[in-house]
């Protein structure tokens, strides 16, 4: 495949575009204001711009990214995504059908088709799909604005702002800036981009894409916008979906990860019931902590620990914060589970830096 630096553009956008987005975009502008959306929008567009310039200067690396423990976490987090991804497109069904079963059905057949489309090329043909689904789910929104103007359905009203949604949106700014750093699809895309331009163009026709979604919020929706939501929604969520199958491929080898994915495909709801998707909701600061791991890993390893360890401290400080402000769960077993694993991937990091410190010390004092 020749790694065209605009397809790679187009699939980082399309596999970073959650079909939560779609919905969940137009309600931050009704229910939270114009400005934590704008602060939601804008981060949600550059943090594409932000994984392309870390990884081009070299700040984040491949070596660490592989590393056994890390790369352990981010399959994880994929799987953790593929469900997020499963649940929303039920919903979807669910509410135009009105029946569980078939609902579960047609999403368990999407996963298991989108994941074996992806089985024999991997990566080529998850980013060769993303452009056709992306352009797609593009047009499927403008049609939806044009229907909203040209039949005159009624307007939405925006939340005013508040100091509280102003918080919600710079702590969902960290998270998203956060997450691909942590998102092995991305890993892959970026690493494949020879141009080292791709990802800034993914970022652009993210920040289009959230316009639209804009766009979308100032209407009150009928069902002919409804069932048009419906071809965005499927676009944008089976991207994501295929993205995730080629990233379970580093699950040992293809074969074993895309068992896991079809394995995750048909039991999804079992995850759904025993309140996984309740975690995920909460899972924003582990990405946080993740991310924060990622960058400051290398620094651990060569026992920097007066750079590592105040960067750890004040990252562990901002999470503090944002709890007591009521930005993450604390209140129910899912948002404890999630604080907990991010303060222990801190104290990891904290205890690997004084570690190699000790034997860094040790090295030049044997000298």
């Amino acid at each position: 495949m020749k790694r065209d630096f605009w397809k790679i553009g187009f699939s980082g956008a399309a596999s970073w575009a959650w079909g939560t987005s779609l919905i969940m975009g137009q309600q931050i502008a009704q229910e939270k204001g114009i400005i934590a959306w704008s602060i939601w929008a804008i981060c949600n567009s550059l943090t594409l711009a932000l994984l392309g310039f870390l990884y081009n200067k070299k700040l984040i690396s491949t070596e660490i990214f592989n590393r056994k423990e890390v790369k352990t976490i981010a399959l994880i987090i994929q799987l953790f995504c593929l469900l997020v991804q499963l649940n929303f497109i039920n919903q979807q069904f669910f509410k135009l059908l009105g029946n569980s079963t078939i609902s579960y059905v047609i999403t368990t057949l999407i996963g298991i088709t989108f994941t074996l489309i992806v089985f024999r090329k991997g990566l080529p043909t998850s980013i060769t799909t993303d452009v056709f689904q992306w352009i797609l789910a593009i047009i499927s929104i403008i049609i939806i604005i044009g229907i909203g103007i040209i039949t005159d359905v009624p307007l939405q009203s925006f939340a005013s702002n508040s100091t509280s949604n102003l918080l919600w949106g710079i702590w969902s700014g960290i998270i998203l800036f956060a997450g691909p750093i942590g998102d092995v699809q991305h890993w892959q895309r970026v690493s494949f981009d020879e141009s080292k331009k791709a990802y800034y163009l993914a970022s652009v026709l993210f920040a289009i894409y959230m316009l639209l979604v804009l766009g979308m919020a100032i209407f009150q929706f009928s069902k002919l916008m409804d069932s048009i939501l419906l071809i965005a929604v499927l676009c944008i969520t089976t991207s994501t979906i295929d993205s995730i199958a080629v990233a379970t491929h580093e699950i040992k080898s293809k074969g074993v990860g895309t068992i896991v994915s079809l394995i995750m495909c048909i039991t999804w709801g079992l995850f759904a019931k025993v309140g996984m998707i309740d975690l995920w909701s909460s899972f924003g600061v582990i990405r946080f902590a993740f991310a924060i791991g990622i960058l400051v890993l290398p620094i651990c390893l060569k026992g920097n620990a007066k750079v590592s360890i105040p960067i750890l401290l004040i990252s562990f400080l901002i999470m503090v914060v944002f709890s007591i402000l009521g930005q993450i769960t604390i209140t129910n077993l899912a948002g404890v589970i999630s604080f907990e694993i991010a303060a222990s991937i801190i104290l990891y990091l904290i205890i690997i830096s004084i570690t190699n410190n000790i034997r860094k010390e040790n090295y030049h004092e044997g000298i």
